[in-house]
């Protein structure tokens, strides 16, 4: 038979785990708040952004396209260019009062 003194760490195990694990509902961004960037040069690149968008509500406004090279690095030039620099403007005509919190 097992006492009940063993099964209380197994009982406090099990709710704290629930209590890290159940999802807060008020820790979501808002739509409004996120921009989602595609590189048009990246295979399905655009399509991933575009299907995000529509599953997320985010407004087609946010979407920011780049002309960047499909490859895994760039140099630094290349980033300043083509992704810094666009996705910056894009940022400041989008959200001028810095109400974006993420982007994907």
């Amino acid at each position: 038979m097992v006492s009940c003194a063993s099964q209380n760490p197994v009982k406090i195990v099990l709710f704290l785990i629930g209590i890290v694990l159940h999802p807060v509902p008020g820790a979501a961004l808002a739509p409004d708040e996120v921009v989602v960037i595609a590189n048009e040069r990246a295979s399905d690149s655009l399509d991933l952004a575009q299907y995000y968008m529509r599953r997320r509500h985010i407004p087609s406004e946010h979407l920011v396209r780049l002309d960047v090279t499909a490859e895994e690095r760039c140099s630094r030039q290349e980033y300043d260019e083509k992704i810094r620099k666009p996705v910056r403007r894009a940022l400041a005509k989008i959200d001028p009062e810095k109400h974006i919190r993420s982007w994907w």
